[in-house]
């Protein structure tokens, strides 16, 4: 029978970060003060290792139980799940948590450098959470090798982690022209070809139909309500793009749709139906400059400049760091005999 430890929500902290608590019992009881590894010269208890280990499983466990019931597979089954190279998913995720403590390791070491601090109001919340946390777990805790020290440290590494990332992007370059930016918003109606040759031409009819509704319509026509009247099986959508996107494969837009766009001007429906490689289109020019869409992809290139900078400079930290692990950390096993999830 597979045991079930449960994690509930115990405190939040002022740099939005959640302490959660174990409750339940099924695990072999550890030594939570030996040392799991050491990265980089730093030795990292067990305890501390294993309360972000199993916060974690709980967290990843908690997103796959809705994938997992949607495509019609069992989550209780999910960590011993093989991956890429036959590995399991239950390895590959504590591999992905060694990654992420060399990362915090490494914040923790360079914090200082950067005058980046817990605070002592932070520091005093902290106290707070982990001690709420252990009061509320017992002897469960105990089991995992877990101690108020334990979960206040690793508390403290994910508050530096918070932390450091605006000081690590302040000198991101955050000027965007309106040409890199610069967004066209079109409105499209799509119907799917068939594959008999008379109902395909009865789709292509009903398309034909459609369109001149819309033309009749004039500016600002519902092409959504008067497409659905028509066929329900029509789908339309507004989408925003670039100019590069239509020289963009990964795209939504059939490269028919593309060839019209390049031609059209503001406001402008084309006056045919665009036979695509899978669907029938209309299509309609709302806007070739979009000042709001622009705006919010000035926003999205600054994010994105922000978080390449901040992996290159994590990744810099952390390249060629080997940990060494401790016989405590092989024996620790990520597999199904113990499922944590998270309880309201």
């Amino acid at each position: 029978m597979k045991k079930v430890n449960t994690i509930t929500a115990c405190g939040l902290l002022s740099v939005a970060m959640a302490a959660s608590v174990f409750a339940g019992c099924g695990e072999k009881p550890v030594d939570g003060t030996q040392t799991a590894m050491v990265i980089d010269g730093e030795e990292l208890s067990l305890g501390l290792v294993n309360y972000y280990l199993r916060t974690e499983q709980a967290n990843t466990y908690a997103q796959m139980q809705g994938m997992m019931a949607y495509f019609g597979g069992d989550a209780n089954n999910f960590w011993t799940m093989e991956g890429e190279e036959g590995v399991s998913y239950g390895q590959s995720f504590k591999d992905s948590i060694v990654t992420d403590l060399t990362k915090l390791v490494e914040i923790r070491k360079n914090a200082e450098e950067l005058g980046v601090a817990v605070s002592e109001d932070e520091k005093q919340k902290i106290q707070e959470t982990a001690a709420a946390f252990m009061e509320k777990n017992g002897q469960s805790m105990e089991k995992l090798g877990v101690t108020a020290d334990h979960v206040q440290e690793a508390l403290e590494l994910k508050t530096l982690e918070v932390k450091i990332k605006p000081v690590v992007t302040a000198d991101t370059d955050r000027k965007v022209s309106d040409d890199e930016a610069a967004q066209s918003t079109c409105t499209y109606v799509r119907l799917k070809k068939a594959e008999d040759e008379e109902a395909n031409a009865a789709a292509k009819e009903q398309m034909e139909d459609i369109l001149k509704q819309i033309l009749d319509a004039g500016a600002g026509a519902d092409m959504n309500a008067i497409a659905e009247a028509v066929n329900e099986e029509c789908y339309s959508a507004q989408y925003n793009f670039n100019k590069g996107a239509y020289d963009d494969e990964n795209n939504v837009l059939d490269g028919a749709v593309k060839d019209v766009l390049k031609n059209l001007k503001e406001n402008e429906v084309y006056d045919q139906v665009i036979e695509g490689e899978s669907y029938y289109f209309i299509i309609r020019m709302d806007h070739f400059f979009d000042k709001e869409k622009t705006e919010q992809q000035k926003e999205t290139i600054i994010k994105e400049r922000e978080n390449e900078l901040y992996t290159t400079t994590i990744e810099g930290w952390t390249e060629g760091i080997e940990p060494d692990f401790r016989d405590c950390w092989d024996k620790i096993a990520v597999d199904d005999s113990v499922i944590y999830t998270i309880a309201s």
